[in-house]
């Protein structure tokens, strides 16, 4: 398993932001990497539009997905959101 740290800032617009440095870095990590290798990623803020508008999203996310598309095994977890939800037998 190869584990990645996506340390991403507060940027433009309240939205994450890992970085030209932590992107390349990103591509160098994982270039001799196999497809089939398991790759976990810890982001501080999501990868993901979640709300944008609340500074629930990275802005150049997309950057880093592409370069680890192609591992079969991705797991992303990310912390940033302030807000417990809980649904328990249908109810919210």
């Amino acid at each position: 398993m190869n584990v990645a740290n996506a340390k991403s800032g507060s940027g433009d617009g309240g939205l994450g932001v890992i970085g030209n440095e932590q992107l390349e870095w990103l591509e160098k990590d994982v270039a001799g990497t196999q497809d089939s290798t398991p790759v976990v990623v810890f982001a501080h803020v999501p990868l993901w539009a979640v709300y944008e508008k609340w500074g629930w999203s990275t802005r150049d996310a997309e950057e880093a997905l592409k370069t680890l598309e192609r591992f079969g095994s991705l797991t992303v977890l990310n912390g940033h959101i302030h807000r417990c939800c809980r649904e328990a037998g249908g109810e919210k």
